[in-house]
């Protein structure tokens, strides 16, 4: 069993849509392949300073959170779309220390419907669902 690695694009949600109303050219959208570190732990998204400004996110607001040093305020920036393995989500970013790795937490794992498989050290799609994407309602 080991750490579970995962290369994930990452855009600035607001080009997105705004690519897909038309209002901006798709080749505009700000967009970067990071390697994050899947942590089922983590909610958010969680990238460093340089990333988010690479990205051109918005700071929405500080949010306070419980991490391995104790609890800490750290800034939440406007959503990123995030695209893995033929699946995407938007979720929120947190801001990580700027020598902190990139996570790539629940919420954006669950709405992919991609799970951890601890023996393989690998994220796959969700074995309940047959490996296909179904979102739960329930």
């Amino acid at each position: 069993m080991g750490r579970v690695w995962v290369t994930v694009r990452v855009s600035n949600a607001t080009d997105v849509v705004n690519a897909k109303e038309g209002k901006l050219d798709p080749s505009k959208v700000r967009t970067i392949d990071v390697r994050c570190f899947v942590d089922t732990g983590a909610t958010l998204l969680c990238l460093t300073p340089e990333l988010i400004a690479q990205l051109g996110l918005t700071r929405m607001s500080s949010q306070k959170c419980t991490t391995a040093n104790g609890i800490v305020e750290r800034w939440v920036w406007s959503p990123a779309h995030v695209a893995c393995q033929d699946r995407d989500a938007f979720v929120e970013v947190m801001e990580m220390p700027p020598d902190g790795r990139p996570l790539l937490g629940y919420l954006a794992l669950e709405r992919m419907d991609l799970v951890v498989n601890p023996r393989k050290g690998t994220l796959e799609g969700n074995p309940d669902h047959d490996g296909k994407m179904l979102l739960d309602l329930l």
